[in-house]
């Protein structure tokens, strides 16, 4: 599966997911307080998100992205761990601390 945003910084890759945010908006012709309303944002921060100046909660995120009937492709993000990955993941982490026993006399 190829990176969504090859070799983009945070900033470029806010900017197209603003973008494609804004597009499906447009596209159900809503303006930015319908979609706030629909996604129970208000419409000050949705106006600020949109713009891209604003910070917005995960929860509004994800609400903002239910409304639009993207919240199922969430999962493409941050795949699951499959068993292989998980069994190598075990090997790199740091082997468990052990107490020393007491010395005896």
């Amino acid at each position: 599966m190829s990176a969504p945003y090859p070799s983009f910084s945070e900033k470029a890759a806010a900017a197209q997911l603003l973008d494609r945010i804004r597009a499906q908006r447009l596209g159900r012709n809503w303006s930015q307080l319908e979609m706030a309303q629909r996604a129970g944002v208000s419409y000050a921060a949705y106006k600020a998100f949109e713009r891209g100046v604003g910070n917005i909660t995960l929860i509004n995120l994800l609400k903002i992205l239910s409304v639009l009937n993207c919240l199922d492709r969430l999962a493409e993000l941050v795949p699951p761990v499959v068993p292989a990955e998980k069994e190598t993941l075990a090997t790199l982490e740091k082997p468990k601390r052990v107490r020393a026993t007491a010395r005896r006399s």
